[in-house]
């Protein structure tokens, strides 16, 4: 058969011994049973916060979009034109606010749970829509203001606004269905 070989008749090993190899993943024996060549799968448990995640960055994206659309148009007999939220300068504060949202959103995705990123999380997406719907309201108030008797002009809430105002409310929504820190308040 050949001839056996002793433990000191080896070559020493090269590899450096403080080096790690990353750990292979245990895999469960097939029961007694089971059809040769079959392997047992194993599934990942199902994450919900990593999901929410997803969803909280996917709707920063949404309010980042929306500070660059129309969040005011005018128009009129002889004007006609919109403003973004970004010219209006209330889109600056929202893409801010919604950068730090998807910072905590990646925060989620990590994996760490605290009680204040989930504040802030509900704060933030609270405070995207109170800025677009005060801007609204600024927007409708200075639409009022304006002597329209010599020329007719009508004022409107642009699109940006209602996209900064649902990803606001569905962020603080979706911040609060992801439970997993409210146990820690």
């Amino acid at each position: 058969m050949g001839t056996p070989v002793s433990p000191s008749s080896l070559p020493a090993p090269t590899a450096d011994l403080g080096a790690r190899t990353p750990p292979i993943a245990a895999t469960p024996t097939p029961p007694a049973n089971w059809p040769a060549g079959h392997s047992v799968a194993i599934e990942e448990p199902f994450d919900r916060n990593r999901v929410v995640a997803i969803g909280l960055f996917a709707l920063a994206a949404v309010a980042i979009t929306g500070a660059f659309l129309p969040w005011v148009s005018v128009s009129g007999e002889t004007i006609e034109g919109s403003l973004t939220g970004w010219q209006r300068n209330d889109g600056k504060a929202t893409v801010a606010i919604a950068i730090v949202l998807a910072g905590l959103a990646g925060v989620l995705f990590a994996g760490w749970k605290s009680a204040i990123a989930k504040v802030l999380l509900v704060g933030s997406g609270i405070a995207l829509a109170l800025i677009a719907i005060v801007d609204g309201f600024a927007v409708l108030s200075e639409g009022n203001e304006l002597d329209t008797s010599t020329f007719d002009v009508d004022f409107s809430i642009g699109l940006g606004s209602w996209v900064t105002v649902g990803a606001g409310v569905l962020l603080a929504v979706l911040a609060v269905v992801e439970r997993s820190s409210w146990k820690k308040l």
